[in-house]
């Protein structure tokens, strides 16, 4: 039967595509953003996100 719409696989395998796709970027789509990001001007030492004293 394959991939026809009278059986369940079919409508799973649809939705499964589809939450996919809108659960947002993958591996790959992330390591391109990371690539196409320009390099810090900052050191981690010096990193404006990280405080001198935990709290």
């Amino acid at each position: 039967m394959g991939g026809s719409d009278d059986t369940p696989i079919h409508q799973a395998l649809a939705w499964g595509r589809l939450l996919r796709i809108g659960d947002g970027p993958d591996e790959v789509h992330l390591r391109q953003i990371f690539r196409m990001e320009p390099m810090p001007s900052w050191s981690i030492a010096n990193s404006p996100y990280l405080s001198a004293h935990p709290s």
